[in-house]
C-alpha cells in the first residue's frame, strides 16, 4: 500500500518523489490512504466542535439515547465555533490590497475589481475560518469561458476534508498536485477524483478503490499548482486551538451532567407526586442518584453531592481556561464591568489578543499572496497588464480609547492640538478640513442672517 512506501514527510504530507504526473494506480493508493488515515479524522474531529457535535460526549450518552432511557440529554457547547469565529472576524473583516507605487495603479484597480466580483469579502473570511478550524484553508483559482471571449478568472473555496495535497521533494516542499474527492451523484461509482496540477487538470471516478476515466482531461496554463493552501500553524499539522479541546470536552460533561441532574430532579418530583409513568419506573434502577433502591420502592427525597455553586465555579474555571489558551476575548464577561481596572484588565487581554492574531497573520498570509500571484499570472496572459507588489493588509477593528484620553490630553497645555489628536488616533488633515469647512459654513449662514435683517429693515 502507498503508506508502507515512506512516502510521509515528518509532518504527514505526502511526498511525491518523482518528477513524473501520478499514474492510475498512485491515485487508487494516494486516495485510499487518505480516507482512511490520522488526517482525514482529525479534520472530521474538528468540524464535528465547529459544528458544536462533541463525538466524544455524544457516544458516551448514545446508549441510554438507544434504549430510550431519561435522562439522556446531550448539551454540548459552541466554544470552539465561538474562539473560531471571533478570531476570524477581528482577523479578516477588512482586509485591503494596496501599493504604493503609481505605475501599478492599473494593476490594482483591475485586481480589486477582480475580487469584488469574486465577494472576495465572504472568501477571505470563508479561508481563514478554514484555516483556524483545520488548519487547512483550501481554495482554488480558476478560469470560465466559451474559448469566443475572454475567460472569466474565478476563485473559490473548497471543504478542507475534500482535498488530499502531494508536495515535491524540496527542502521547502511546494504543492506538486492536489486531489479533490467527492461523493459521486452516479450510483455506479463512490467517487469523483478532481487530479489538478499546474498544467493539467484530470477527471476520474472511483468504485471499490478502482478509478476509471470521467472525462478528457483539461490543459490548464499555470506556473504552480493552483490550489492555494492557508494554514494558521507551521510547526504542527494542528489547528491553533487544538489545546483548547480538552477543556471543552470537559465544559460540555459539566454541562450535559447538570442538564440531566435537572431530569433527575424532575423525576424525582414526579415520583413524589405520584405522578410517574409504569415505563418511567421502570427505568428508576438507572438513576445513581437513588441508590440502593429497587424499583418498586418509592423515593421520598434526593440529594445532589454538586452544589450549583461549586458547579458554577467550575464552569467558570472552564472557560477562562478556554479564552486564555485560544487567545480570545470573552466579550460577555469582560465587558460587564464598569470600573477602570475592568476596562485596563480588557485592554490587556485585547493586546495579547492582537498579538497572537498577528503570529497567525503572518502564516495564513502566504495563502492570500499565493492567491494573488495566481490571479496575477492570469490577468497578464489575458489582458498583458504587468503584475506588480501588492500589500496586504489586516485591518482589524479596536475599540478607541477616545472617552479616556480626552479629559487626561484637554488639561495639558504643553502639547498642540494636532499632537493631541494623534495621540487620539484622529487624521489631524480630515480634522482640519471638517474644521475649515464647519467655520466657512458658520460664516455663510451669518452672512445670510445679515443680508436678511438688512432687508428687512429696508422693508421698513
Amino acid at each position: 500500500m502507498f503508506y508502507n512506501k515512506q512516502k510521509l514527510s515528518d509532518d504527514n504530507y505526502i511526498i511525491w518523489e518523482k518528477l513524473e504526473k501520478l499514474e492510475k494506480i498512485d491515485i487508487e493508493e494516494i486516495v485510499s490512504y487518505y480516507l482512511q488515515s490520522a488526517e482525514f479524522r482529525q479534520l472530521q474531529h474538528y468540524n464535528n466542535y465547529y459544528d458544536v457535535e462533541n463525538s466524544r460526549l455524544k457516544h458516551k450518552v448514545n446508549d441510554r439515547h438507544r434504549k430510550d432511557v431519561t435522562p439522556n440529554e446531550f448539551t454540548p457547547t459552541a466554544y470552539y465555533k465561538t474562539v473560531v469565529d471571533t478570531m476570524s472576524g477581528f482577523m479578516s473583516s477588512n482586509i485591503s490590497y494596496e501599493t504604493d507605487e503609481a505605475s501599478q495603479e492599473q494593476f490594482i484597480d483591475e485586481l480589486n475589481t477582480l475580487l469584488d466580483i469574486n465577494d472576495t469579502d465572504v472568501k477571505d473570511m470563508k479561508s481563514t475560518i478554514n484555516a483556524l478550524a483545520f488548519n487547512k484553508g483550501i481554495e482554488i483559482v480558476y478560469t470560465t469561458g466559451d474559448g469566443k471571449t475572454s475567460p472569466q478568472i474565478k476563485f473559490t473555496s473548497i471543504d478542507p476534508r475534500q482535498m488530499c495535497l502531494v508536495y515535491n521533494n524540496n527542502i521547502e516542499p511546494d504543492l506538486f498536485c492536489a486531489l479533490r474527492i467527492t461523493s459521486s451523484t452516479n450510483k455506479d461509482y463512490d467517487y469523483n477524483i478532481d487530479v489538478i496540477y499546474a498544467d493539467e487538470w484530470q477527471y476520474y471516478y472511483m468504485k471499490n478503490g478502482e478509478i476509471k476515466e470521467r472525462e478528457q482531461s483539461r490543459p490548464l496554463f499555470f506556473s504552480e499548482c493552483p490550489v492555494v493552501v492557508y494554514r494558521a500553524e507551521i510547526v504542527q499539522n494542528r489547528s491553533p486551538f487544538h489545546q483548547i479541546l480538552n477543556y471543552i470536552d470537559a465544559l460540555d460533561a459539566l454541562v450535559t451532567g447538570n442538564t440531566n441532574d435537572i431530569q433527575k430532579l424532575a423525576d424525582a418530583i414526579l415520583k413524589l407526586s405520584l405522578q410517574l409513568e409504569d415505563d418511567d419506573i421502570k427505568h428508576l434502577d438507572q438513576l445513581k442518584v437513588i441508590g440502593g433502591l429497587a424499583k418498586e420502592d418509592i423515593a421520598e427525597y434526593i440529594t445532589k453531592d454538586m452544589s450549583p455553586e461549586f458547579r458554577r465555579y467550575v464552569s467558570e474555571l472552564f472557560i477562562k481556561e478556554i479564552h486564555k489558551h485560544s487567545h480570545t476575548v470573552d466579550w460577555f464577561s469582560d465587558s460587564t464591568g464598569s470600573n477602570e481596572a475592568s476596562a485596563r484588565a480588557l485592554r490587556v487581554r485585547l493586546f495579547d489578543m492582537m498579538t497572537y492574531s498577528k503570529r497567525i497573520e503572518k502564516v495564513i498570509v502566504k495563502g492570500f499572496r499565493k492567491r494573488i500571484n495566481l490571479i496575477a499570472e492570469l490577468m497578464n496572459k489575458a489582458k498583458g497588464i504587468e503584475p506588480g507588489d501588492i500589500k496586504i493588509i489586516f485591518n482589524r477593528e479596536m475599540p478607541d480609547n477616545f472617552l479616556d484620553l480626552a479629559p487626561v490630553l484637554n488639561q495639558l497645555t504643553i502639547l498642540s492640538t494636532e499632537r493631541k489628536l494623534e495621540m487620539l488616533g484622529e487624521d489631524v488633515q480630515a480634522e482640519k478640513e471638517r474644521l475649515d469647512a464647519e467655520k466657512e459654513s458658520n460664516m455663510q449662514m451669518f452672512e445670510n442672517n445679515m443680508r436678511t435683517e438688512e432687508d428687512e429693515e429696508e422693508q421698513e
